[in-house]
């Protein structure tokens, strides 16, 4: 089957699953789990973040929902692209989808009817027992789905007398899944090289990397980590690496997010911008961004935080408000 391509549906890095609170690292999911059983079945597997394309990444990504021979769709956090790429890609093919996710997920309404195979995420780490059981539980079905399709879209089960569209190429645009020499580095390759410099605490190459990667795909985890790198690089100077970092941010809107990420960031950043310019609304705001982390995840890093800026925030404050 080694002309047989699987397509993968998800969201890259670490997300959060704003009903339970829970961060969960998709990349791991997809190098542990989903990657190896796909190859083991013999087929070659590609996510979004590893294909050299010119042009809008859209195009790219509604030719492979529509010329795939299998598509995987991890829904783990519920992530509203995955979700609208999974409708897609029903509407398109009645065979051959396979949904995936973590065994925590708040089923919503519209896929609770849907077959869907459970794994078990640790948040940062998946046990190894449970990544090879997973791994040839989904390399079983996608053997068996590959030698005997059977309807699993409920667009084509629910209405009778659709003909899916014809799989016709568009030659206008090279699609490539691996990096050639010369040519520009994929999403996938950019975010690596992005968290190894950062890793390094080298700052202003991180920064830069994951600029470029957000230029590809404006995605939330690369705004976080394009702001993490931002003000961590004090560069130009410190005061405006952080107000740069809070425009950032500030596209995610943070006053009104629950993701906890964002939210820690929003109240570093502020917290910082406390200690460099001694105005009192920065303090202000990070209190009110830890505070909404804590209540949401009840996590040991927004509770100190909180726990020592308002003991801060009371040694300048009048007695009463003390």
């Amino acid at each position: 089957m080694a002309d047989k391509m699987c397509f993968v549906i998800m969201g890259f890095g670490t997300k959060t699953d704003f009903v339970t609170g829970r961060s969960l690292d998709l990349d791991k999911s997809y190098r542990t789990l989903i990657r190896p059983a796909v190859e083991d079945a013999g087929v070659r597997c590609v996510r979004a973040d590893e294909i050299v394309h010119s042009g809008s990444i859209d195009v790219t990504m509604y030719r492979h929902l529509l010329d795939a021979d299998l598509v995987i769709a991890d829904i783990s956090t519920c992530n509203p692209n995955a979700l609208y790429e999974l409708g897609v890609r029903h509407a398109l093919r009645p065979f051959t989808t396979i949904t995936i996710a973590e065994d925590k997920i708040t089923y919503p309404f519209d896929v609770s009817h849907i077959a869907i195979r459970c794994y078990q995420h640790l948040g940062s780490g998946i046990d190894f027992e449970e990544a090879m059981r997973f791994r040839g539980e989904l390399t079983s079905v996608i053997l068996t789905l590959l030698e005997r399709p059977e309807p699993d879209s409920p667009v084509y089960s629910s209405v009778s007398g659709l003909n899916p569209p014809i799989l016709e190429l568009v030659a206008e645009e090279e699609l490539v899944e691996v990096e050639l020499p010369g040519s520009d580095p994929t999403l996938s390759i950019l975010t690596q090289r992005a968290a190894a410099a950062l890793a390094a605490s080298r700052f202003d190459e991180a920064k830069a990397l994951f600029s470029t990667a957000r230029s590809i795909r404006d995605d939330p985890f690369l705004a976080q980590r394009l702001a993490l790198a931002t003000y961590k690089s004090r560069t130009p100077s410190e005061p405006e690496a952080l107000e740069e970092a809070k425009a950032v941010l500030a596209g995610l809107d943070p006053e009104v997010s629950n993701d906890p990420e964002t939210l820690g960031l929003w109240g570093a950043v502020h917290k910082r911008l406390w200690s460099t310019t001694g105005e009192r609304d920065h303090l202000d705001t990070a209190v009110l961004a830890y505070e909404r982390g804590f209540d949401i995840r009840s996590d040991h890093y927004n509770g100190i935080n909180l726990a020592y800026l308002l003991n801060l925030r009371a040694t300048i404050s009048s007695a009463a408000a003390a």
